[in-house]
């Protein structure tokens, strides 16, 4: 498994994705630098997650992680560990926090991947995770 940023010939790839899950509007431009992507054993492409970050405000704007609707093998490992990196990488950016919000359709992966990480949710389904101790993330919420 290799989780990386991913490069300029890939992200036409995760447009298929997100495209097949009826996401439209995402273009090659739109991809901030802090895109990842990662690949099974056999360097198959999986699943993708980026974030949005200014330093100027320590904040950052979690993206969505989507992943090949066409992949048959079991994609959670693959997807914790997408996601284990893509905090990671937050985190040694010096960012305070990370804000997340999505649809309805969402909960499920919420409670399977977003929660067990330390993200808490109020008032439907935005939510953020404090990525230092001293971060009081309670005006956010």
């Amino acid at each position: 498994m290799v989780t990386r940023r991913i490069e300029e010939s890939e992200k036409g790839l995760v447009i298929k994705w997100l495209d097949a899950i009826d996401w439209k509007g995402m273009s090659i431009e739109s991809f901030p630098t802090n895109t990842f992507i990662v690949f099974d054993e056999s360097e198959v492409a999986v699943a993708c997650s980026w974030y949005y970050y200014d330093e100027s405000c320590k904040m950052v704007l979690m993206g969505h992680t989507v992943a090949d609707p066409l992949y048959t093998e079991s994609k959670g490992v693959l997807i914790s560990n997408l996601l284990d990196h893509v905090i990671k990488d937050m985190s040694k950016k010096g960012a305070a926090a990370c804000y997340y919000s999505t649809v309805t359709e969402a909960a499920p992966f919420l409670k399977k991947y977003m929660e067990p990480r330390g993200f808490r949710f109020k008032q439907g389904l935005s939510g953020v995770l404090p990525l230092s101790k001293k971060t009081n993330d309670d005006y956010i919420l």
